[in-house]
């Protein structure tokens, strides 16, 4: 996220700026734009390169859906009780 308020030398708003650049990057036919991605390894020089991009689950799948809902019940049974002071008492 750009932290710009104004660009050199003519303190135009960095916004309208970075959306153009943004839009022309979006746009390339030779650039590939992997939202949400991390960069984990680059091989190679200048010209002749291959990249390693790992890129972050955004959904859960249906059979791990199950596994999230009961962690994420446990979870709020376990903070509830501890909020009624009954860190004793388990869930069914």
């Amino acid at each position: 996220m750009a932290q710009l308020s104004r660009t050199f030398p003519d303190l135009d708003p960095a916004f309208a700026g970075l959306h153009s650049k943004a839009l022309e990057v979006e746009r390339h036919s030779k650039i590939h734009l992997h939202c949400y991605s991390e960069l984990e390894d680059v091989k190679g020089y200048v010209g002749n390169f291959d990249l390693v991009i790992r890129e972050k689950a955004t959904s859960v799948d249906g059979e791990n859906a199950q596994d999230v809902v009961s962690v994420l019940r446990s979870v709020l049974w376990n903070m509830l009780q501890s909020l009624r002071g009954d860190g004793d008492a388990k869930s069914d």
